[in-house]
């Protein structure tokens, strides 16, 4: 078993240990620096959860998933803010890079779910 897949398992088992506790776990990522300055200001800025709201707990119920990738889009598309959005051309580079960098570092299942949704896509390896 490799680092990646350690970890996962790990993160898995932790995750599940604040099960219906969401504010607990906020706090303890944040108290743990467990978050990348990136992904908070993705999180600050995205729209579609302040869709959400903070009060009502039933949207959550609501929302299911018939596949894996729908899901994946679906969370995928909730860090997306409208007020930054990328061209093509920049979403083909910005994927082309981050492929080539997960080849170069030997990470190739990621590299993988990169291709892959490249596919899904319709977006070109350049």
């Amino acid at each position: 078993m490799n680092r990646n897949d350690r970890v996962w398992n790990n993160l898995n088992l932790l995750l599940k240990m604040f099960k219906n506790r969401p504010y607990h776990l906020s706090k303890y990522l944040l108290d743990n620096n467990a978050l990348t300055l990136d992904f908070l200001n993705k999180i600050e800025k995205s729209d579609k959860l302040k869709e959400f709201g903070e009060s009502d707990d039933t949207k959550f119920n609501n929302i299911y998933h018939t596949d894996i990738s729908k899901m994946d889009e679906f969370f995928t598309s909730l860090l997306e803010s409208d007020e930054k959005k990328k061209t093509l051309e920049e979403i083909t580079q910005e994927l082309n890079f981050k492929l080539q960098e997960c080849i170069i570092n030997e990470q190739y299942e990621d590299a993988a779910r990169i291709r892959d949704y490249m596919r899904r896509k319709g977006i070109k390896k350049i």
